[in-house]
């Protein structure tokens, strides 16, 4: 399947960072994950002063999906584990 990121004007993917995140269980059968995160350096400095809340997204997934979501995390955490002179973390 192929993605169509988001990019900006100078055709680089968007990215938001992530500052926090909360896992649940969604309607006792369900796996839930909220997600915060900032647009910006600027939203980052007021949400860590707590003048401004982050943005959220609150995901459902089935269980099936969250397995093969955090295996997919963990192989990417590998791979930027890796430091590109070859000496490892």
């Amino acid at each position: 399947m192929s993605v169509d990121f988001e990019k900006s004007t100078d055709g680089n993917i968007v990215m938001c960072p992530v500052i926090g995140w909360t896992p649940f269980v969604a309607f006792g059968m369900a796996c839930g994950l909220r997600i915060e995160f900032v647009q910006n350096e600027e939203h980052l400095q007021a949400a860590l002063k707590n003048e401004r809340k982050p943005d959220a997204a609150q995901i459902v997934l089935t269980p099936q999906q969250a397995e093969l979501l955090a295996q997919d995390l963990l192989k990417m955490v590998q791979t930027a584990s890796v430091r590109p002179d070859g000496q490892g973390e």
